[in-house]
């Protein structure tokens, strides 16, 4: 019988410095679904997604792909299948749009050899996935950020692998350009059935695009499952710290979590 699992976690833990991150991490992602892992800063999803991509070597028998210890993998096959988006991207390069999408066959180019034909196919296929195409002659300093996550995302993308890890894809971008990057994922989730895992902040991001989500707090997965199943309002209390409400979206009927402040305010404002 075929295994559904892309990957499985037992028993990850993780010391740094005297500090506990990660404490008995045990959990599992089935393949073609989109994970959202959520929690307050600090909770050690970064560390966990750093594990998950070998950033972070993890210890044997911990993590596995597809029944194989993510150990056992040489660097190009693993990259084969695991594609990896970080927090940070380096961009003082010089490289064009395109280049640095290119960059993304490098587990399938053979040493002293350059790209063939079927890898500048397969990057320019990506960059139409992503919406990029138009600007693939551009140098990526002079894109906007919006741009350059869609680009960095298709770099990924050409690796052609069955999952694909991101970071807070939607850091630092505008309203436009989060649902913009959003949608991209959700559609290569969807059209290529890429399992894809994201650490996000926003939690009305993670209810609008997730299958499921996983809650993180203090290095502890405190619960996991679909949306709508897993967020409550004594959930988010215990792990944010902070009292809201949820409601429906009128449009698609997926939840929606609005914060509730504590502070009060006697003025009144014309919003009309």
């Amino acid at each position: 019988m075929k295994n559904d699992k892309a990957l499985e976690i037992k028993n990850l833990s993780y010391t740094a410095l005297s500090n506990e991150i990660l404490k008995n991490i045990s959990c599992s992602f089935k393949s073609g679904l989109f994970y959202s892992i959520i929690g307050p800063n600090g909770s050690g999803k970064t560390t966990l997604l750093r594990h998950i991509s070998r950033n972070l070597m993890p210890k044997e028998d911990v993590i596995f792909i597809e029944g194989k210890d993510v150990n056992d993998f040489k660097g190009t096959d693993f990259a084969k299948i695991v594609s990896y988006v970080p927090q940070q991207i380096d961009s003082s390069c010089t490289f064009t749009a395109f280049d640095v999408v290119l960059m993304g066959r490098y587990p399938y180019v053979k040493r002293f050899e350059g790209e063939k034909k079927k890898d500048i196919d397969i990057a320019l296929w990506a960059m139409k996935a992503t919406n990029t195409f138009n600007i693939k002659d551009k140098n990526i300093n002079l894109l906007s950020g919006g741009e350059r996550q869609r680009v960095i995302i298709a770099r990924a993308l050409a690796q052609q692998g069955k999952i694909l890890l991101l970071d807070e894809p939607t850091a630092h971008l505008d309203i436009h350009h989060q649902i913009e990057i959003m949608d991209t994922l959700k559609q290569l989730n969807i059209n290529y059935g890429i399992t894809i895992l994201c650490v996000l902040h926003d939690l009305n991001t993670a209810c609008e695009y997730s299958d499921y989500v996983v809650v993180m707090k203090d290095g502890n997965i405190e619960n996991m499952g679909k949306p709508q199943e897993v967020l409550n309002e004594k959930l988010i209390k215990k792990v944010y710290g902070i009292d809201v409400s949820i409601i429906k979206n009128p449009v698609n009927g997926n939840y929606h979590i609005i914060p509730q402040s504590s502070f009060k305010s006697n003025r009144e404002y014309n919003c009309g």
